[in-house]
């Protein structure tokens, strides 16, 4: 166990380090990613006799040596993102103008929010047809409770038949529901939250995440309620620091909030367990440590007893993009997103193994840290070099948008790698969809539309005799 206290200690000052270099902003990419190792590495030190852990030295360098490299590359982002911006406002004789004085209110039409609700209620109930509809094809599952049927055949299950994948036409149109629902959320916290425009129209926008919430328990799952919280929190304050010019220290203030949010998310996913169906321990703090601590433990069990090469290069990594090309009949074979499960003791296991085990099982320990170079230079030049210090501007809304979007991966990193959910077809579906309902909800004016279809239609109207005359002529 020495090694994994030692795990501990070294992710303490890396966390240190990190809030320092970063100014004290508690949301850093690398700040929060020390957070929640933290916070895993406790709870597998509690869980330390009971699971039987023996860590290795290596298991100890691999991590502590992965969250540095992320570490690292987040403050070299963050100081060269600083240094740009502080050249820009040099040459423009000044700082940049703040936006706490002209605030951006969103203020999205009624008749907008409700077209968006309907829709997302009707994508709900054909969404729930498509379960109920693939759950009933596998008699073996008829114990067992709808959602847990579906999520059992549909993640689980291997060679499946036609009729067990989701009507194409209701995959798609879920996505709405996924936009509708992140987009909402945003929208509620600028206007709402940040700006106190409280009028009840506003607190519409509180359905469409809601929906989101009931078609993510509908499919067994619970990853688009986590990441919407993430979602809510990091753009909560981000959006918060833009109305203050990113003058003022919110970071204690976050530290309290975030506290309290992480304990209220771990009691709701504990006893989610049950509500989904799911077989097994389903008391709370068995649930947690499962899903939170057991990685660092999984990941030393990987390192002592790795599994067999992949097959094709990216097989852990980039799953979700194999089984694309896989349903569009590119390639033979798709590769699960799971991984292989672990016992801790003799009745629990579980198959989470932190953000570094799919870099390193697809490119070894070289290719581990080339892998978080590039993920650490991408997130955290969205954040500082695109996002942080810039003014509100309708692409700066979109890139915030996207980065709270993102940031679930980091907030995750300490259980397991979420990219192989984000680099796939459907995300590029996602995003195109994104900019879509954005435009509708932000840009899009019939009453503007309908003035320039009728101020083209009398232009051509005048032109006509004009020109029939010529013909006469």
């Amino acid at each position: 166990m020495e090694f994994l206290w030692l795990l501990l200690v070294s992710e303490i000052l890396l966390f240190v380090f990190a809030f320092y270099f970063n100014r004290q902003d508690i949301m850093a990419p690398s700040v929060i990613m020390c957070a929640v190792f933290i916070f895993s590495t406790v709870i597998a030190i509690f869980n330390g006799e009971n699971w039987n852990i023996d860590y290795s030295f290596r298991s100890f360098v691999m991590l502590s040596t992965g969250i540095l490299t992320f570490v690292v590359v987040d403050v070299m982002v963050s100081d060269e993102c600083k240094s740009k911006r502080e050249k820009k406002q040099q040459k423009s004789d000044g700082l940049i103008s703040s936006d706490a004085a002209n605030p951006c209110i969103f203020d999205m039409k009624l008749w907008k929010i409700l077209i968006v609700i309907i829709a997302d209620i009707v994508i709900l109930g054909l969404y729930y047809s498509e379960v109920v509809r693939i759950a009933g094809t596998v008699s073996e599952y008829s114990d067992y409770s709808t959602v847990y049927a579906y999520r059992l055949i549909t993640s689980h299950g291997t060679n499946l038949t036609s009729e067990q994948y989701m009507n194409t036409i209701v995959t798609q149109l879920s996505k709405l529901v996924t936009v509708s629902g992140f987009v909402s959320a945003y929208m509620f916290i600028n206007d709402v939250i940040v700006n106190r425009q409280r009028s009840k129209k506003n607190f519409l926008l509180l359905i469409p995440p809601i929906c989101l919430c009931v078609m993510t328990l509908m499919s067994g799952v619970r990853t688009d309620i986590l990441r919407l919280v993430c979602f809510v929190l990091v753009t909560s304050y981000i959006l918060l620091q833009v109305k203050m010019g990113w003058t003022k220290k919110l970071s204690w203030q976050f530290i309290r909030v975030l506290a309290i949010a992480v304990v209220a998310v771990l009691i709701l996913f504990g006893l989610s367990q049950s509500l989904l169906g799911r077989s097994g321990n389903t008391d709370v703090l068995t649930v947690i440590s499962n899903y939170a601590g057991a990685s660092i433990q999984h990941f030393n069990q990987y390192i002592q007893n790795p599994p067999a090469a992949n097959e094709v290069w990216g097989q852990e990594t980039f799953a979700g993009f194999w089984k694309s090309l896989y349903k569009l009949g590119l390639v033979d074979k798709s590769y699960s997103v799971h991984l292989e499960y672990r016992s801790l003791n003799a009745n629990n296991m579980g198959n989470v193994y932190t953000f570094f085990r799919r870099f390193l099982q697809d490119f070894g320990t070289f290719g581990m840290y080339i892998a978080t170079i590039i993920f650490g230079v991408l997130i955290s030049g969205i954040y500082n070099g695109l996002i942080k210090g810039h003014a509100m501007t309708y692409r700066w809304h979109l890139h915030a948008i996207e980065y709270g979007y993102l940031f679930y991966i980091v907030a995750m990193s300490s259980i397991q790698n979420l990219i192989q959910n984000y680099v796939n077809v459907g995300m590029i579906v996602l995003v195109i969809l994104l900019y879509l309902y954005f435009y509708f909800a932000v840009e899009f004016d019939i009453n503007k539309m309908m003035t320039a279809v009728k101020k083209h239609f009398s232009k051509n109207a005048t032109e006509a005799p004009e020109h029939n005359e010529e013909e006469n002529k």
